[in-house]
């Protein structure tokens, strides 16, 4: 229960733990793709957030915005504009190599709250945002055989993860591709534009990556485990 958990409530962050509830309660629903116990932890350390935070601001601001739009209180609905504006903001800062993956958390939920919003041309820049953060960070492409030996040949080759840390990390990565690969399907077929993420004429933008799991099923697996690609 987030409840528990050391959450500080000052400024802007006014009544944070319902809307944290609020956001955990219908995370499955909106692209969250993060282990859950370990983002909350990085949480509870992150509000206000600062420079030197577990968590960056973009992720932090758009937690409380989809908290706040999932939730009844008139008085959290009130701050919605204003925590839109700041999650906005917050995206523009240098992206942070430690950080990727949780900007790349934020942009799949401002895709999620401003399709909510019927604010579909601004989801789809933040889809497409989302899946250029996937394919240069080669989310596309984990365990693939097909990269053995590869040099890199495009700017798409431009972020380089460090290796995960465990299988829950991993499994992260899993997760966030599938998960910005839905937010794609969404625009392109709502906007009946090719989709950022499937160029089958090109083999470096096909898909070669692991069906996800239950986050659950990450912990409990060996490290030893080699996970099937698709192809």
């Amino acid at each position: 229960n987030v409840s528990c958990v050391a959450l500080v409530s000052c400024g802007m962050f006014l009544n944070v733990v319902p809307s944290i509830q609020s956001f955990l309660d219908h995370a499955n629903t909106i692209g969250f793709f993060l282990h859950r116990g370990r983002f909350v932890n990085k949480l509870a350390a992150s509000i206000p957030p600062t420079e030197i935070s577990p968590l960056p601001a973009s992720l932090v601001h758009a937690t409380y915005l989809i908290g706040v739009m999932c939730t009844n209180d008139p008085i959290l609905k009130q701050q919605e504009p204003q925590i839109l504006s700041r999650a906005l903001r917050s995206l523009t800062a240098t992206l942070n190599p430690a950080h990727v993956i949780y900007m790349l958390q934020a942009e799949v939920l401002l895709t999620y709250y401003l399709f909510h919003q019927g604010r579909i041309l601004e989801g789809g820049y933040h889809a497409a945002a989302a899946a250029s953060i996937a394919v240069a960070c080669r989310l596309h492409k984990i365990r693939s055989v097909g990269m053995a030996g590869q040099a890199p040949t495009t700017t798409a080759d431009v972020l380089q993860l460090p290796p995960p840390t465990d299988n829950v990390g991993e499994g992260e990565r899993v997760q966030a591709f599938w998960n910005v690969f839905i937010v794609d399907r969404y625009w392109s077929v709502w906007s009946q534009s090719p989709s950022a993420l499937v160029q089958e004429a090109s083999p470096s933008m096909q898909v070669d990556t692991p069906w996800p799991m239950e986050m659950e099923g990450y912990e409990q697996v060996s490290k030893t485990w080699r996970f099937a690609t698709v192809h």
